[in-house]
């Protein structure tokens, strides 16, 4: 379970960071009213694709699956947009991994969490959320003034690589 609730805090710091990134992208390309367009691009894909993976039969495990979720992520290049066109297109690629994320999780969460403990298990991995997706939007700033959104982009990546080594490492 701590294996999970780290992997989460760190995943959902990139999550947290490409958050912060995508609305100083927005603004670096005078267009600012696409700070809201492109997050919602990425919930609305995440959102498809869930549905779609919900549907889905699996053969690989729900630990599998989520140990590679975060590479998926990873891999999709957002620091090379060099227009609001290309972001968006990026964001939706994303989008999928991060609904197979997201459903991984509470998989590996139930095959982890006895019954009675399912309410604590659920809370962990709401706090770990919450940390995360907090502690990326604070790093993302001093990031974004020292080095600019590619760099936030660039980092965000190397947490979701970071997330998907140690459940690589810890799958067992």
């Amino acid at each position: 379970m701590g294996t999970l609730v780290l992997a989460t805090v760190i995943a959902d710091s990139a999550l947290g960071v490409i958050d912060i990134a995508v609305t100083g992208f927005a603004k670096e390309q005078h267009k600012a009213s696409a700070a809201g367009v492109l997050p919602a691009t990425f919930a609305l894909t995440a959102l498809v694709a869930g549905a779609v993976l919900g549907a889905r039969a699996w053969r690989a495990s729900p630990r599998a699956r989520l140990a590679a979720t975060p590479a998926a992520l990873a891999s999709a290049p957002l620091a090379p947009a060099h227009s609001v066109a290309a972001m968006a297109c990026l964001l939706a690629i994303a989008g999928g991994p991060f609904a197979a994320q997201w459903t991984a999780v509470y998989l590996v969460l139930d095959e982890l969490a006895p019954a009675r403990a399912a309410a604590e298990a659920i809370s962990w991995i709401s706090a770990a959320n919450g940390a995360g997706v907090g502690l990326g939007s604070a790093i993302a700033g001093p990031i974004i003034q020292r080095s600019g959104t590619p760099a936030a982009f660039v980092r965000a990546a190397g947490l979701l690589t970071l997330a998907s080594s140690i459940l690589l490492l810890r799958r067992s």
